[in-house]
């Protein structure tokens, strides 16, 4: 609502408010940022939470040992201070790419590697997932390891091996605040609950969708006692 309003009051520099031919794509892909793709990725940490063995002990333990409580107040300040919890969203992020396919255009005729030829005004494709799963470039990547993000190799990569919201002038505009809001949901979460899958049915998406999110996970919670 906060962005609604600011929309429709904003003016440019000669005073005028802008068109519904401005204003109506900018709330769409606002939403689309706000929303859908944070409930893409919480789907898929809620996942990981219940599909990787230890995770939960480790986050919980990572709270506790930064003092939460049940009064805590989440701030940035805190959540920078959660290092696990970063890793565990990286490599949850990485093995489980909440958007498969962003397309762009070619501007101009390029060659790539390999003496692949894309003519000007091609969509090009990339394969996120394909790419972090790649392993020239990720050790055992099929592992969900979020001990990975402590090596060298992995710290020293190519800014292009790692890319969950795209990269360069059309990545995607909500990539920080996506990151630093689900970090809030799941530290709040798991210092309140600890989460189970309910069946072991393969996990199924729409991979048509624009993004991509479990379609058939179930999961149980049960609150936990810190007295």
């Amino acid at each position: 609502m906060l962005l609604l309003d600011y929309l429709f009051r904003a003016r440019d520099s000669k005073g005028n408010k802008l068109s519904d031919e401005s204003r109506n794509p900018a709330l769409i892909v606002a939403l689309t940022a706000g929303f859908v793709t944070t409930s893409s990725l919480l789907s898929w940490l809620i996942y990981s939470l219940v599909t990787y063995p230890g995770v939960q002990k480790k986050l919980l333990q990572e709270l506790i040992n930064n003092n939460m409580t049940e009064t805590s107040e989440v701030t940035g300040e805190f959540i920078g201070k959660l290092t696990y919890l970063d890793k565990f969203v990286k490599e949850t992020q990485r093995r489980h790419t909440t958007s498969f396919q962003p397309a762009r255009t070619a501007r101009k005729d390029v060659i790539l590697p390999g003496g692949y030829r894309v003519p000007k005004d091609s969509v090009v494709i990339s394969e996120i997932h394909h790419l972090h799963n790649n392993p020239a470039i990720w050790d055992n990547p099929t592992q969900f390891s979020t001990e990975r993000w402590d090596t060298e190799r992995v710290k020293n990569r190519h800014r292009g091996a790692y890319i969950p919201f795209a990269m360069g002038p059309r990545m995607c505009m909500a990539t920080n605040f996506v990151a630093r809001e689900v970090k809030v949901f799941i530290a709040m979460l798991v210092y309140r609950y600890e989460f189970f899958r309910e069946g072991n049915d393969r996990i199924e998406y729409d991979p048509m969708f624009q993004t991509i999110k479990p379609s058939n996970l179930y999961v149980r919670a049960r609150r936990r006692s810190h007295n």
